[in-house]
């Protein structure tokens, strides 16, 4: 019988950048064969669990669109370890833009998953909550694991690469907003044919992220980024590129504090600074 020590328990839940993206094909199951490398960001939302004995799962402040998902991902918990739900509340302090490409709802699912093993004392692995993550969202296993990692299958198959070096990340986006599963309907639709797999980089080289930073969404959104692109490429980025299926951006740089932040803003970009993070879900003491 498992037994719970706590009340409460908390948790950061990091954002991802996808630093290359490919689509290979599509599988009899509907779901896309992927060859991603991801990354963790320190950009995070803060998930907090409070038991409350009603037998219900609720979502509480700050979850809005992301209530769905943690409850999904704590409905899945539960059957899978067998415990029977008294009664969860699920509270998430946001910083992480929904529907941008980088996560969000995904990183506060696994941070859900990671609390409840602790929580519960469970004693899940990584492999056991990633399993159980992929039945949730696609890129809930990468959000478990963290740091670098390469990403194939579906998303379910989550390689940690060596750590990219200290860097900047600006983070940058309008107001645009994209559905994951209609940029894949639309990618499907005029890119049909299935392609080999890339090279994976040497994450810990930035000329090698360099040479192989591409997303296969990018097309789908015709010159939107090239004036920001273009005002990025003035202050000598290692690499920049689209993150997920969009509609967020990312430039990285070798040094912090490039001024390149006021050019974005001033073509109407929202704009993040953040840095690499080395996991995905980080539990508060």
């Amino acid at each position: 019988m498992w037994v719970c020590l706590n009340n409460s328990i908390g948790a950061l839940a990091f954002a991802k950048l996808n630093l290359s993206l490919s689509i290979l094909s599509k599988r009899a199951d509907g779901l896309h064969e992927l060859h991603s490398v991801m990354q963790s960001v320190s950009l995070c939302d803060r998930v907090t669990l409070t038991r409350t004995n009603d037998g219900l799962i609720t979502p509480g402040t700050g979850t809005f669109g992301d209530s769905d998902i943690t409850v999904s991902a704590a409905n899945a918990f539960f059957r899978a370890v067998g415990i029977i739900n008294s009664g969860l509340r699920i509270d998430i302090e946001k910083h992480i833009p929904a529907a941008a490409g980088l996560g969000g709802g995904s990183a506060d699912g696994a941070a859900v998953l990671c609390c409840l093993n602790e929580l519960f004392c469970t004693g899940l692995s990584l492999r056991e909550l990633c399993a159980i993550g992929f039945g949730v969202g696609a890129d809930i296993p990468f959000c478990i694991v963290g740091s670098t990692a390469l990403v194939t299958g579906a998303g379910e198959q989550v390689q940690p690469l060596l750590p990219i070096p200290d860097c900047e990340l600006l983070i940058f986006s309008k107001d645009t907003k994209s559905g994951t599963a209609q940029m894949f309907s639309e990618y499907d639709r005029r890119f049909p044919n299935e392609k080999p797999e890339p090279a994976t980089p040497d994450t810990s080289d930035f000329r090698s992220l360099r040479r192989s930073v591409h997303n296969d969404f990018l097309p789908l959104y015709g010159g939107l980024f090239d004036k920001a692109f273009s005002a990025v490429k003035q202050y000598f980025p290692i690499c920049f590129g689209l993150s997920g299926s969009g509609p967020s951006a990312f430039a990285m740089f070798e040094k912090p504090n490039t001024p390149c932040e006021s050019d974005l803003i001033f073509l109407g970009y929202h704009v993040i600074r953040t840095k690499p993070e080395r996991k995905g879900v980080s539990i508060l003491g």
